[in-house]
């Protein structure tokens, strides 16, 4: 039996070493305490599961979404469960970053787990019977091993720190009978020192939860960045490229980086709020330096871009076709591939001076990207607008052919270099959609001067 993730892909094998667990306690044994007490809690769960897929089948119930979330995240040790995934990468996250796979991972297993108890054969909610406490055996777990043998190596596997003591390991094995089919189902759970007790994995068949969401995860990330493997196990629609919620007040948010040759220079953006959302201040006096932050997704099946700003201050008669007046008050850029590794291969739409809107244009020059103007002139100063843009066909409209399957990154940049003057805009939040209504936002292709 396999389970489906989110919208991900269909699972893949992990290395066997993980997928093979042998436990030596012995024969299987009368029902203990600790037994009896995780069945109360389990049988209890699942209870509150089906009656939730009772209401939802009725009709009953409105807010599904939000008690499923509740439920996964009061029966499920979201720490371990995600640890146990990704155990190499987890430690390197920021606590952000660890929130968000969580979140994301709750979304994805209140999909899966209702799914899978349903069967897929349209037997309604099958009962659940306790078999036995597995104790011995060689069992497919999956990447649960993966959480036992971290912890004989490096006890820091304790998330948080918010534990005393290790958990003890408890294998359930329960028959989920439908009305045609019974399937055999284990319940990995750990049982605490205050006597509580959470899941840390279901499978069957050989096929856990943990090693299915495992080969995801490591499938996507060897191409792709954190955030597309969030949009993935989500099934939101889109990747949220950027929101500027880390980082300190007035600062530079994290992962952003200017050019080396910019390094030294200042960098006029800081990090400012407005009724309870972040955005990015951008205030240049020509320095002309911008912001590059390196993040992979997959736009052929994320094509459209969405992003806000405003335009506080446009730069006197800059024109983007021109070297000595090619300077834009916002601009955002996807650079879809580095050729040779370094040159960059970009569109970028810009809040032009004095450009209409739907002109683009491509200065000559190694590494000069096309620019499609979204915005243009004083009408619309100091308001916030949005856009949402098709760059897959951006992209064919001006580079010409197929773009890469991944990108390489996102950049940001207000300037007023060239024409001696000063700019000023703001960023709000980018991101890739999956679906949109929009085109390329590309009306006229003009000469460079």
């Amino acid at each position: 039996m396999r389970f489906r993730c989110g919208t991900g892909p269909r699972f893949h094998a992990i290395p066997a070493v993980l997928s093979l667990l042998l436990l030596t306690a012995g024969a299987p044994t009368a029902d203990d305490g600790v037994t009896g007490r995780a069945r109360e809690f389990l049988e209890s769960e699942y209870s509150r599961l089906a009656s939730m897929l009772q209401k939802e089948a009725s009709g009953e119930s409105e807010n599904v979404g939000a008690d499923m979330a509740e439920f996964i995240r009061e029966t499920f040790d979201l720490d371990l469960f995600s640890y146990g995934i990704l155990p190499e990468r987890l430690p390197e996250f920021s606590e952000t970053e660890k929130r968000d796979f969580q979140e994301a991972l709750s979304v994805a297993l209140s999909k899966a787990i209702p799914a899978f108890i349903r069967g897929g054969g349209g037997e309604g909610i099958p009962s659940l019977e306790f078999v036995s406490r597995k104790t011995t055996g060689r069992l497919p777990i999956g990447a649960e091993a993966a959480i036992i043998l971290q912890r004989e190596k490096d006890r820091s596997w304790r998330m948080r720190g918010a534990r005393k003591s290790a958990p003890s390991h408890i294998l359930l094995r329960y028959a989920l009978k439908g009305e045609v089919t019974t399937r055999p189902l284990f319940f990995a759970l750990e049982s605490y020192p205050d006597g509580s007790f959470k899941v840390t994995d279901i499978f069957s068949a050989g096929e856990g939860l943990v090693k299915q969401y495992s080969a995801q995860a490591r499938s996507i990330l060897q191409k792709y960045s954190l955030p597309y493997l969030l949009a993935e196990l989500r099934g939101s629609g889109h990747v949220l490229l950027e929101d500027w919620s880390e980082g300190e007040m007035g600062g530079i948010p994290p992962w952003w980086r200017s050019r080396k040759n910019e390094k030294d220079k200042h960098r006029p953006y800081a990090i400012r709020e407005e009724g309870g959302g972040r955005y990015l201040a951008a205030d240049d006096q020509g320095e002309s330096v911008g912001l590059g932050k390196e993040i992979r997704w997959n736009v052929r099946k994320y094509p459209y871009l969405s992003f806000r700003w405003r335009a506080r201050r446009l730069p006197p008669g800059g024109d983007e076709r021109l070297g000595s007046t090619n300077d834009s008050a916002a601009g955002v850029t996807v650079v879809f591939r580095l050729k040779f590794g370094v040159i960059p291969i970009s569109v970028k739409y810009v809040w032009s001076s004095t450009l209409p809107v739907g002109a683009a244009v491509r200065r000559k020059g190694i590494g000069k990207p096309w620019v499609v103007v979204a915005d243009s002139g004083e009408e619309e100063l100091g308001e916030w607008r949005s856009h949402v843009f098709n760059i897959y066909e951006a992209y064919r409209k001006t580079h010409g052919g197929e773009p890469p399957e991944d990108t390489v990154g996102i950049a940001i940049l207000t300037d007023a270099n060239a024409t001696l003057s000063a700019a000023s805009a703001d960023y709000g939040e980018i991101r890739a959609l999956r679906e949109a209504d929009a085109g390329s936002g590309v009306r006229e292709i003009l000469e460079p001067l």
